[in-house]
């Protein structure tokens, strides 16, 4: 696992308010699950948008398209955030592999000590980080349908790309709790080391908690 994964003003900042703190940039499959989750989680946490910026619209659903998307506001202005995620899934990505090494590559190759380049995904979907809200497994999901199947249980009314905040938000503890020991799991008993062989598999926990500890605006 790379170290990312281990746990100048311009035209967005000249009029912008002053925060202390670190500001994020998220990147995500265009406008779906991971975006409203981002958004609803940081109204939750009542954090200015400025704070934590959230991009999904300008990318495609590949993930190599959200990493150049990443870089491309990397190199628009390298001082204007202090961390920058990259979020999807492993799903049947074809750039899936290329995605990781590339964000990987920009990382090590990064002068000084931020933005750090971050990847956050989860196998097979980002759902099993919900999941992980409510109950914590290791079975073997056929696809992302079976995912949703299984969060059904919990929230039966579930479909993409709704707002859920209020159903997940009082479990995160358990969720953390969750992706460490899936963590754990497959560091105790996978034959590969890299996590991005691991089923199922999800590091969304490290970006959350990175919010968590961001002030209010």
């Amino acid at each position: 696992m790379s170290r990312h994964q281990n746990r100048a003003k311009n035209k967005f900042t000249q009029n912008a308010p002053k925060f202390s703190g670190n500001k994020i940039l998220i990147v995500c499959e265009r406008e779906t699950t991971e975006t409203q989750y981002f958004k609803d989680l940081r109204k939750k946490r009542k954090i200015h948008q400025l704070q934590i910026e959230i991009h999904g619209k300008e990318c495609d659903s590949a993930p190599i398209k959200v990493v150049e998307h990443a870089e491309k506001m990397l190199n628009k202005n390298k001082a204007l955030f202090d961390h920058i995620w990259c979020v999807f899934d492993r799903d049947t990505h074809e750039t899936f592999d290329k995605a990781i090494d590339k964000a990987n590559s920009i990382n090590n190759n990064i002068k000084g000590k931020k933005p750090t380049f971050n990847i956050a995904f989860s196998t097979p979907s980002f759902e099993f980080w919900f999941l992980l809200h409510f109950a914590y497994t290791t079975k073997q999901f056929k696809d992302n349908d079976e995912v949703r199947h299984d969060l059904q249980v919990y929230i039966p009314d579930y479909k993409k790309n709704q707002s859920i905040i209020n159903s997940l938000y009082p479990n995160l503890e358990k969720a953390f709790k969750g992706a460490e020991r899936i963590n754990d799991f497959h560091h105790n008993s996978a034959a590969n080391p890299s996590s991005r062989t691991w089923h199922p598999y999800t590091n969304v926990d490290l970006l959350v908690k990175k919010i968590l500890k961001m002030k209010p605006a």
